[in-house]
């Protein structure tokens, strides 16, 4: 079997090409995490809120908002 010889150039392209999808990978997964970070304290608010409605402002509840 014959070796195919590669070239700095190729080189350098091919890791450039796989640099790029594995950032891209990277951030979509970060993306990713912080959307559903983003839910989390979302509902956290609302559930703040809920408890607020249902104890009133001076409440201890009242004191986190």
């Amino acid at each position: 079997m014959k070796e195919k010889k590669v070239n700095q150039e190729q080189l350098v392209e091919m890791i450039r090409k796989y640099a790029k999808e594995a950032l891209k990978e990277n951030f979509s997964k970060r993306h990713h995490d912080v959307e559903a970070a983003h839910r989390v304290v979302q509902q956290m608010s609302h559930d703040i809120e809920d408890e607020v409605l249902k104890q009133g402002w001076n409440s201890p509840a009242g004191d986190m908002i």
